[in-house]
């Protein structure tokens, strides 16, 4: 059988194995060949099919076939591309005839193009992903730079890890991560560096930190814990652009305008007078106004039984009023020194059921947890992807 492909049309070439249950079993001879529209639509025979009983593959499969390619598929499974001399085996892709295969007609003709065509052994198909492993010597900046992403994604990482990491602190010398990318093309394994990896690992000696990134249906991607618990924490860490921690949370501190040592119930942030104060969550302003010691103060009622207090405000935002819901990022005051206080700077309470915690270094809630058929997508593809970051 001799078929004759004009430059620019899209054919699939239906081959039958001897042993269908094996993929890896060399055809034995071109059997069909069956014309593709541009929307992957089956159109009329370009030749007579006999004894066809293999499925073809899907429409959106082949819609996605680049022009001037000779696509063939073998069970719908193996992707294997036919050149003028013969048959060539690839991995998911199509290789495109060169251009001395095409005659002054625009056709490709061989007098190889028989029905008995001797093809070539298939190689194995590469891994959907590309896992990279570095072990830290200095910071995760420079671990992350020599994985090969950009400086923006491993800020992202370091995001996304953060409620369970302090990676100014808990990062050692030795600990290691490994990140798991989809594979840019079949060949080779290069990712672009601003890439996002969809899955990544912490080691931090005897303890692992992991996450996976996973898209909802028509929404934005995130990534989740093993557990489905998002790592966008619910809370913001700081809800000014600051200069310094000018006075750390302490149990025990000595109060410079009092002169006596007493409890600092929050941290004090240093920045100029007029910087905007945003809300760390979303909430419910519970006061707005003047209080002994703090000046202009802002409290609001956050979810999950916590609070946060911004206090020596030189002023409010406009129209801040008790009771007014207030979303995370919101600008509620403005830095000042107002209330006891030596200099411009902003004291920041972050209180669980009423008890000062240190906002720096608190547990913050998680924003939720996937549920019902999201729960089980992300589990499917995160039981997939554990063992690249195992492996």
């Amino acid at each position: 059988m001799i078929v004759r492909v004009h430059a620019g049309e899209r054919f699939v070439f239906i081959a039958r194995s001897v042993l269908p249950q094996c993929v890896c079993e060399v055809p034995p001879r071109v059997i069909s060949a069956s014309k593709i529209g541009v929307s992957g639509e089956l159109l009329l025979p370009a030749c007579q099919c006999t004894d066809l009983s293999m499925p073809l593959p899907s429409s959106t499969a082949l819609s996605r076939a680049p022009s001037k390619q000779l696509v063939c598929v073998l069970l719908g499974l193996a992707v294997i591309a036919v050149a003028p001399r013969g048959i060539e085996y690839l991995s998911g892709r199509a290789a495109a005839p060169t251009d001395d295969a095409l005659d002054a007609s625009g056709d490709a003709s061989s007098a190889a193009n028989d029905a008995t065509v001797a093809p070539s052994a298939s190689p194995p198909a590469p891994a959907p992903y590309v896992t990279r492993s570095v072990t830290i010597e200095r910071s995760f900046d420079s671990a992350a730079l020599k994985a090969g992403v950009s400086p923006q994604v491993a800020a992202s990482l370091v995001k996304a890890f953060s409620s369970e990491i302090d990676f100014r602190r808990d990062l050692q010398k030795g600990d290691s991560f490994t990140l798991v990318f989809k594979r840019n093309g079949i060949d080779g394994d290069d990712v672009a560096a601003d890439r996002k990896p969809v899955a990544a690992k912490i080691d931090l000696g005897s303890t692992t930190h992991t996450i996976y990134w996973y898209r909802k249906p028509g929404g934005e991607g995130s990534y989740y814990t093993p557990n489905g618990s998002s790592t966008l924490p619910a809370f913001s860490r700081y809800p000014i652009a600051f200069t310094r921690v000018s006075s750390p949370f302490s149990l025990a501190r000595f109060d410079p305008v009092l002169k006596r040592v007493r409890p600092h119930d929050g941290v004090d942030l240093a920045a100029p007078v007029g910087t905007p104060v945003h809300a760390t969550a979303t909430g419910r302003v519970k006061f707005v106004g003047w209080q002994r010691g703090y000046g202009k103060v802002v409290i609001l009622s956050n979810p999950n039984d916590f609070s946060t207090l911004f206090a020596h405000l030189s002023r409010f935002a406009h129209g801040l009023r008790r009771g007014e819901a207030v979303q995370r990022g919101q600008v509620i005051g403005y830095v000042g020194e107002t209330g006891w206080a030596t200099g411009p700077h902003l004291h920041f309470e972050l209180r669980r059921d009423n008890v000062p915690v240190n906002p720096l270094t608190a547990r913050l809630p998680v924003e939720h947890r996937l549920k019902g058929a999201d729960k089980e997508r992300f589990a499917s593809q995160a039981q997939k992807l554990s063992s690249f970051l195992s492996s």
